[in-house]
């Protein structure tokens, strides 16, 4: 069984953030940034698997937005 699912989350810093989640584009997951969105799309054969990887993911996603958050703040 294929499991699938896409997460969206609106950000202004889109781009910079998709890049800072690019490392982790591997073949299960794959994140893009469309205009105000990061779109990860995230597969599995299991729902052990894609949980895993969702959880991993949005602690990702966390750290990318707070570093990119800190950052602005200092220019």
């Amino acid at each position: 069984m294929k499991i699938t699912g896409i997460i969206i989350s609106k950000t202004e810093s889109a781009k910079t953030i998709a890049e800072a989640l690019s490392p982790d584009n591997q073949g299960y997951m794959e994140c893009i940034a469309e205009c105000d969105t990061v779109k990860a799309s995230v597969s599995g054969d299991s729902v052990k698997t894609v949980l895993a990887t969702v959880d991993d993911y949005l602690m990702n996603l966390s750290v990318a937005c707070k570093t990119n958050d800190a950052c602005s703040k200092q220019q």
